[in-house]
């Protein structure tokens, strides 16, 4: 990606003038720029359920002091996205349909698993998650690329002017629309809702909900 060209692109767009290198410590417009861009795609990466971010792993089991009741432990990947993460899991026998909320303690039930922290305790092994995570501009799709870019402007015409032209939050509210429309048109790349038996979810608390299916 050639993250100058683009916020260029935008600033000639607005009539602001352009900037020459992001990296230069010195140039205050510069680093603000740098700073919008990056704030434009993380704020919208993280915006909707973008089938594009969705990824599924196995997890590998750490050498690690495991928490009592639990047999395993795995790190959650630290590319996951905001406060939820959606997991996918098998185990060599069957998994019931029970349900509840679990909170960041450890519950009496331990045919499940629980998260604290960055850590995942489970009794299975191999471990399946389907989660939310990063994904490189380079790697998403035009909608989200285009989104991204009036979110930019928007953020520019903030600083710089103190409001946003009208013509532009029409434009920023219409290719959000058509972006998320685009997207409930295109699968996810990896979808395990016909081979998991149970979803859990990874709450802001640092607790899973979990159901059977």
């Amino acid at each position: 990606m050639d993250k100058l060209k683009l916020i260029n692109e935008v600033l000639s767009e607005i009539g602001d003038n352009v900037v020459s290198n992001l990296n230069d410590t010195k140039d205050i417009e510069a680093i603000h720029y740098n700073n919008l861009w990056d704030g434009a795609y993380d704020e919208n990466l993280s915006l909707y359920a973008w089938n594009f971010t969705k990824k599924f792993v196995e997890l590998t089991p750490i050498n690690e002091e495991v928490i009592r009741g639990y047999e395993h432990v795995y790190l959650v990947p630290d590319d996951r996205l905001g406060e939820l993460v959606s997991a996918e899991y098998k185990g060599s026998g069957y998994v019931g349909g029970v349900g509840g909320y679990l909170g960041g303690g450890v519950r009496q039930n331990k045919e499940h698993l629980i998260v604290q922290g960055n850590r995942v305790y489970s009794n299975y092994n191999p471990l399946f998650i389907q989660y939310t995570g990063y994904v490189k501009y380079e790697d998403t799709p035009a909608y989200f690329r285009q989104l991204v870019k009036v979110a930019f402007k928007i953020k520019v015409c903030q600083r710089n002017m103190g409001s946003v032209p009208n013509i532009y939050a029409n434009e920023l509210a219409v290719i959000e629309q058509a972006a998320k429309d685009q997207n409930r048109k295109t699968a996810p790349s990896e979808d395990l809702s016909a081979t998991g038996l149970i979803t859990a979810r990874l709450s802001g608390s640092g607790g899973f909900y979990y159901g059977g299916r």
